[in-house]
């Protein structure tokens, strides 16, 4: 009678045993049989002889532009600062798409912000304001002027 070493069986020890069988591989690990042994193909995330330590992918310090990096279980999260999104925090927020230009004004995308471009007789971060255009007494010769929303009339 033989007495078989680890990972062998049978009469004469001639049989490998399929470790894989038992199902030694966790997280999603994908198990190989090996002569008289096996190994575990990790999913990313995870590592270690049966894939059963999660990786700290934030070591890596993934999250670019101040992102801050949540290690979650095998895989990881960015909290991204205003006006940047996406995985790593690499995106721009579109900040036009809430339509913070007002009166008409064209609003033009910038990385982390905006800009307005105003219609003549408007003023202001969001083009808010409307320019007082009889201020400057544009009438001449005693001529009345009577400001109005973006322009002024005699």
């Amino acid at each position: 009678m033989c007495q078989c070493q680890t990972g062998w069986t049978g009469n004469n020890c001639e049989i490998d045993v399929d470790e894989c069988l038992v199902g030694p591989c966790q997280n999603g690990g994908t198990c190989q049989n090996t002569l008289a042994s096996y190994t575990c193909l990790c999913e990313n995330g995870f590592t270690g002889g049966n894939c059963e330590i999660d990786v700290n992918e934030c070591l890596t310090s993934p999250c670019q532009f101040g992102g801050t990096c949540i290690n979650t279980v095998g895989s990881y999260l960015c909290q991204c600062p205003p006006g940047r999104s996406g995985i790593n925090c690499v995106g721009d927020v579109d900040d036009c798409l809430s339509r913070p230009c007002q009166n008409g004004a064209t609003c033009v995308n910038e990385i982390g912000s905006y800009s307005c471009i105003c219609l003549t007789g408007f003023t202001g971060q969001q083009c808010e304001s409307d320019i007082n255009e009889c201020s400057q007494s544009p009438c001449l010769n005693g001529g009345t002027c009577i400001n109005s929303v973006g322009s002024f009339s005699f």
